[in-house]
């Protein structure tokens, strides 16, 4: 599971952090609530423990906003905080939806308990209300898929076993959680695939002791593609860099769209000069084909950053390294390769 913790005091920040990380979860650390929505909506998150006082935007408010966003409502919040006059802090954080408020100090294996707890009752929710309503709308859908997709299959094969009616909400929910990972525009992995997949190499990696590079691509003047032709045109664009980009990768390469008009890459098993040898093989690629698209022509380039995982550091670590190199190619010029030298 994956936790992410806002909290604006260093020493409980890393004191909350480590017995988290001891008890094997994922952890996210910020410390306010706008870095925690702007993290919440780039990354997948299962669960958000908060502070009350913060600057920026506290714990209150920040539960708030989740809890008017379609897809971070579901997303359980514990406030934890040192903050408590009355009963009047807790009936405030039930009311604006904290799944629980817990005071300042509390043993670890209290805590880990109350996780515990919340992390079930989400799944049980969910679960009642995925098996009432014969989804059908495409956002719930993806809520469902990305929040608790596989822990409502882990659940239905462990409680109820895998009859036929059974077998076919599997099928439903696998299919649900590709959803949630797919562009659909590229029928590349989106952000939240991308996260998913790069977790499980860097575990790999960590236990293997091989490497992995990381490549950030971004289409030069993309915008002037829109402007002058449509963003129809540019969607055609989008969709013929994916397919140099597939053309380029191998079967256990990571490809997705990273944003707008970015892509990345994970490249397991592969250092610096064998991702330069990619990158490079796509970057030509992409030059040597024309575009056309309802009467107009154009050839598209692109610029890309490369940075290579080291043990020390995180994921996202990883790919701002890459952005770093990225912005090195733009600035040189665009239609190159930049490589993070740290």
């Amino acid at each position: 599971m994956r936790i992410l913790i806002v909290e604006d005091n260093e020493d409980s920040r890393i004191m909350l952090q480590t017995v988290l990380l001891s008890s094997g979860f994922e952890v996210d650390v910020v410390a306010d609530g706008v870095e925690a929505l702007k993290l919440l909506r780039e990354t997948s998150v299962e669960m958000v423990v908060t502070d009350i006082l913060m600057p920026e935007m506290d714990g209150y408010q920040l539960c708030r906003e989740m809890k008017k966003d379609l897809h971070l409502k579901h997303i359980p919040v514990i406030f934890y905080t040192a903050t408590y006059t009355d009963r009047e802090d807790e009936k405030l954080a039930m009311a604006v939806g904290a799944a629980r408020f817990v005071v300042k100090p509390v043993e670890a294996e209290e805590m880990l308990c109350i996780i515990d707890e919340v992390s079930k009752e989400e799944v049980n929710a969910q679960t009642s209300v995925l098996l009432q309503s014969g989804i059908s709308d495409r956002d719930v859908v993806e809520l469902y898929a990305s929040r608790v997709g596989k822990k409502l299959s882990k659940k239905l094969n462990e409680n109820i076993g895998l009859n036929d009616q059974n077998k076919e909400m599997a099928k439903q929910l696998k299919a649900m959680e590709e959803l949630a990972s797919t562009d659909p525009l590229t029928q590349l992995l989106n952000r939240r695939g991308f996260y998913e997949q790069a977790k499980h190499e860097r575990a790999r990696s960590m236990r293997t002791g091989t490497g992995f590079a990381i490549v950030l691509i971004d289409i030069d003047f993309f915008k002037d593609i829109n402007d002058q032709f449509g963003h129809a045109c540019g969607d055609f664009a989008l969709r013929a860099v994916a397919e140099k980009i597939r053309d380029a990768v191998r079967a256990q390469d990571i490809a997705a769209r990273w944003s707008g008009d970015e892509f990345i890459l994970l490249l397991p098993e592969t250092d610096l000069k064998g991702a330069q040898h990619v990158a490079e093989k796509f970057r030509q690629a992409l030059l040597a084909s024309s575009c056309s698209f309802e009467g107009h022509s154009f050839t598209l380039t692109a610029s890309l950053g490369i940075s290579v995982f080291q043990p020390s550091v995180s994921i996202n670590e990883c790919v701002k390294w890459a952005d770093q190199a990225l912005y090195m190619s733009k600035r040189g010029g665009r239609n190159q390769v930049s490589v993070f030298q740290g």
